[in-house]
Parts: C-alpha cells; structure tokens; sequence
C-alpha cells in the first residue's frame, strides 16, 4: 500500500491548487474556502496504515504535504459486525493513520467503514468491499537480460505475466517501481560495490524521473516491455486487483485536471476510501556486456 500511495501522493499536489480555486474573475485572492481531502487505501492481508486526512490549500502559497496533514482527526475504521478500531496517527513512513494492533490484517471480501471526525465536529464517512486474494499464475522473471544491441530494439526481450482472475472483480492496476536507482553493483553475485546503475538507454518520458508507473488492465494477463524500464538493477512489479472505488478515483487523477465529484468515494469531503488485494515478485534488470567495453 504505501508504494501506491506514496506515488499517487505527488499527483494528489497537483490536485489540490487545481480542484479547489475558485475561478471567478472578480474574486480576490483570498477568497479561498477550504476543504478535507481523504487517501485511504486498505490492503488485503496487510495491516491498516497510511490513512491520510488533509486539508487543502490556496493558491497563493506554495504546497507543503507536513502543513495539509489532519493530525488530530479521530480516524476510526469498521469491519462489518465488528467492533471499530480507533487508528493512532504516525508522523513516520508510512504516514498518516494506522493501527497499532499489529496482528491485525485486512480481510478478503469483507465490508469496511470508514468514520473520520474532524477537529470541527464534520464527520467525513466512506465504505468499501475488499476484493479476494489472488496468485501469479505465470511469475515475472528473476532476471531480465538487456539486448547487447542498445540502437537495435527489433529483438528486445518481453517477459509475459499473469494471475487468477476473480469473475466478481476485472479491474487490475500493474505497476513496476525502481527499488534503488543508484547501487546497481551490489545486488550482483558476486557483490561490485564500484559498478554503480545508470538509466536504460534511450529512456525520454516526462515523468523519467518517478520512480514507479502504474497501469490499468481488465484482463489477467501482460507483456511487459523492457522499454518500461527507466534504470537497470532491482524492481519490483505489482499487481493490484482494485475496488470500484479505487477504480473511479485512479480514472480520476490520471485522466483529468479537474476534480469530479462523482468519482469520489467518500461522504462529507474530497477523497477515496478503497479496497485492493496485491501480488508482488522482485526482478533484476541486467545491463549488456557491451556497456561495459570501450
């Protein structure tokens, strides 16, 4: 979850001077009201954490995630027919709320509310179905080898993934993050602490720098493209079977600039309260020997 989170974060930024200034030409500066944005995102199997409550902020000064954040929220979430459980707030990684019952883990197909009240009194609720788990069927590769021809890509390698597909949920979200962007030589057997990592040639794309990529499919399988990758060295691929609701707030922030009440997933504020099951493996992408040759 807070691979998700933490990528859609900066995205959600962009969201807040966007979606909330109010665009009348006659309007002065400070004719700003402000409002609550919810992030919130349970994990199958994992435990509750990185629930965020935020306040939004105007246009006029610039966006500080430390300064938005609702620290003294009381933040409660429910599993139907059970008690609630009241989640601490963590100012450490991943932030936001969480639930200091470690032995607690998110359960499959199993009805969750969300209940935040506010410092004012507003209370904010949502609730959300959690999709079952599921498996690779075919797993990535542990290593993926680079052509040795780097201008040639006629023959560039794919590696082919797939997983059990839940008739009840076909909405998947597959996503490669770079695990470390700089040691490339230490993860080698044996370990070469000098040879450092450098970007997959030729990479261009105006978010080479974001460290993962995230995309939808309604099907249980994909090639995936070495071209995908932005450096060589360690990643590690997810697949996320998602909620309807996390379904519409991805649709959301990938496909507009503009807010869309409708894709919102919580009563009371601007925000999502969603769902997801996830499968991880780790891979290697090697560099080509003739990187290597002068």
């Amino acid at each position: 979850m807070r691979n998700l989170n933490k990528s859609i974060t900066k995205v959600f930024s962009i969201f807040f001077i966007l979606i909330f200034m109010v665009a009348c030409e006659d309007a002065p500066p400070t004719d700003y009201i402000e409002d609550t944005y919810i992030e919130a995102l349970l994990i199958v199997n994992e435990p509750i954490q990185g629930i965020k409550v935020f306040s939004t902020q105007p246009l006029g000064q610039p966006y500080i995630e430390e300064s938005s954040l609702i620290k003294n929220a009381i933040v409660k979430i429910t599993a139907e027919d059970e008690e609630p459980i009241v989640l601490s707030y963590s100012s450490e990684e991943p932030i936001g709320y969480f639930n200091e019952n470690n032995d607690y883990f998110v359960e499959e197909k199993t009805k969750y509310y969300l209940e935040v009240t506010l410092p004012n009194g507003n209370i904010i609720t949502g609730e959300t179905t959690t999709p079952k788990s599921f498996n690779w069927i075919e797993e990535p590769k542990d290593t993926i080898y680079f052509p040795e021809d780097t201008l040639n890509y006629e023959d560039y390698e794919k590696f082919s993934v797939s997983w059990d597909q839940d008739d009840a949920n076909e909405n998947f979200l597959v996503s490669i993050k770079c695990l470390d962007t700089l040691n490339y030589g230490s993860y080698l057997l044996p370990p070469d602490l000098e040879d450092k990592n450098m970007r997959v040639p030729p990479y261009k794309e105006e978010y080479s720098n974001e460290m993962a990529d995230y995309y939808y499919t309604n099907i249980n399988n994909v090639d995936v493209d070495i071209k995908l990758f932005k450096w060589f060295g360690i990643y590690e691929v997810f697949v996320y079977t998602i909620d309807y609701n996390y379904l519409r707030w991805y649709f959301q922030f990938t496909g507009s600039a503009y807010h869309d009440s409708q894709y919102d997933s919580v009563e009371g504020a601007v925000g999502v309260f969603g769902s997801a099951s996830v499968i991880r493996k780790n891979v290697f992408l090697k560099k080509p020997m003739i990187l290597y040759q002068d």
